[in-house]
C-alpha cells in the first residue's frame, strides 16, 4: 500500500483537530466557542459503511479510542494503551482507523485493523504529529505537526521507506482541516494576521481558505470580523457549510459556494445554531439550536425554507448530531441537567426510534 501523508507544520499555539473518513465532527482542541454552551471536543465519527461509530474519551484515565457497534449497541476500547491515543480517522473501506499515539514518547501515526486489532506504525518524525485525516479516495492522510516553522509537507509513505517534499510556505495557523470529496482540495480556517490574543476569551477573526494538496491555489474564501466554526464540504463538493457569529451576539448557520461566492445565512435569527452536519444527499442539514432556550436537534433545508424539530426534551441537552453515510440515522450526544454522564444516542432522521448506545462516565 502506498499512502501520501500531508503534514501541516506550524509554530505558536498548539491546536489539535479530529477527523475521519466518514462523516465526523472535527473539533480543534482549543477552539473557542464564546456564548455557546457545551461546545467542547466531542469527537464522533461514523464508519463509511454506517455500521460503527468511534469516539475518544479519557474516562479511564487517559485518552483512548472507543468503537461502537450500532446494531448490537455495544462498545469497546479499541486501543487499550496506558498513554494517549486520539485523532481517529476511518479508512474509506471501514476496515482500518488511523490515529496518533504517544506510546513511544512522541506523537506518531499508527493504523489499527478494526477486526483483528493488529497495529502498524506508519510514520515517526522528530516533531509531534496531530490528528491524521484519511482522504475520501484512501490515497492520502492529512496531518499536522508542531515544529519551529510554519510549513506544509507532503510525505509519501511506503513499506520500504519515506519520501518527503515541501509543498507550501504559508505561515498560517491551520485549523479545522477538511478534505474535499474529490480528495484534491483542502479546506481550512486560519487567522490572516496570525494574531491569537485573547483566544480563550474574546473571539477573534478567523477566515476560511482552500488550497490544492500540492500547495497551489491558496484562496481566501471569507472576509468578515468573525470566527467560522466547524466548516464542512457538501457531499458533492459544491458548497461549504459553517457556523459563524458576525454580529457577536448570536450564531447562525451559513453556506457559500466552494469558491466563497453566494454566501447565505441559513437560519437568520437571534439564536445559537451550531454543530451542522450534511445529509448524504445534501438535501438537509442537521444541527443543534438553542432557539427555544435549550439545546435541541433540528433539520433544515440548505436554503432555510423548511425546518423540523427532532427532539423536545427540556431537561436534556442534545448536541453534536451527525448524519450516517447511508442517510438513515442520526447519532448525537446528550446529557441531563444534574447528571454529569454523557450519553451517545442514535435516532431515525425523523426523530423517532431513539436508542441509547453508550453512557460515558464524567
Amino acid at each position: 500500500m502506498k499512502l501520501r501523508i500531508i503534514f501541516l507544520v506550524q509554530t505558536g499555539l498548539l491546536f489539535v483537530l479530529v477527523g475521519c473518513g466518514g462523516p465526523s465532527h472535527i473539533v480543534d482542541e482549543f477552539e473557542p466557542f464564546p456564548d455557546i454552551p457545551n461546545e467542547t471536543s466531542y469527537s464522533l465519527s461514523w464508519s463509511p459503511d454506517s455500521g460503527q461509530l468511534v469516539f475518544e474519551d479519557d474516562f479511564e484515565g487517559n485518552f483512548e479510542i472507543y468503537l461502537v457497534d450500532v446494531e448490537t449497541q455495544s462498545f469497546k476500547n479499541l486501543t487499550k494503551n496506558f498513554l494517549n491515543d486520539s485523532g481517529s480517522s476511518w479508512s474509506p473501506d471501514s476496515k482500518q482507523i488511523v490515529f496518533v499515539s504517544d506510546r513511544k514518547g512522541t506523537k506518531d501515526i499508527y493504523v489499527i485493523n478494526v477486526q483483528s486489532e493488529s497495529l502498524t506504525q506508519l510514520i515517526s518524525i522528530p516533531e509531534d504529529i496531530y490528528v491524521p485525516n484519511w482522504s475520501p479516495d484512501g490515497e492520502h492522510i492529512l496531518a499536522k505537526a508542531y515544529t519551529e516553522n510554519g510549513d506544509v509537507y507532503l510525505f509519501h509513505v511506503q513499506l520500504d521507506g519515506l519520501e518527503s517534499k515541501q509543498i507550501t510556505k504559508q505561515n498560517l495557523y491551520y485549523l479545522s482541516l477538511r478534505w474535499a470529496p474529490d480528495s484534491e482540495t483542502i479546506l481550512f480556517r486560519a487567522n490572516p494576521n496570525n494574531m491569537f490574543i485573547n483566544y480563550f476569551g474574546t473571539p477573534i477573526e478567523d477566515e476560511l481558505y482552500s488550497m490544492k494538496i500540492d500547495g497551489s491555489g491558496l484562496s481566501r474564501l471569507t472576509d468578515n470580523n468573525s470566527v467560522e466554526w466547524l466548516p464542512s464540504w457538501s457531499p458533492d463538493g459544491k458548497h461549504i457549510l459553517f457556523a459563524s457569529n458576525p454580529e457577536n451576539n448570536h450564531t447562525n448557520l451559513y453556506m457559500m459556494d466552494a469558491d466563497g461566492g453566494n454566501l447565505i445565512n441559513i437560519t437568520k435569527r437571534a439564536s445559537r445554531d451550531y454543530w451542522p452536519s450534511w445529509s448524504p444527499d445534501a438535501s438537509h442539514i442537521v444541527f443543534t439550536s438553542m432557539q427555544d432556550g435549550n439545546e435541541e436537534i433540528y433539520i433544515i433545508t440548505p436554503d432555510g425554507s423548511e425546518e423540523t424539530r427532532l427532539t423536545n426534551t427540556p431537561d436534556v441537552h442534545e448536541f453534536a448530531p451527525l448524519w450516517s453515510p447511508d442517510g438513515t440515522t442520526i447519532a448525537f450526544w446528550a446529557y441531563k441537567d444534574g447528571d454529569p454522564d454523557r450519553r451517545l444516542y442514535v435516532m431515525d432522521i425523523d426523530g423517532s426510534n431513539r436508542q441509547l448506545l453508550v453512557t460515558v462516565p464524567n
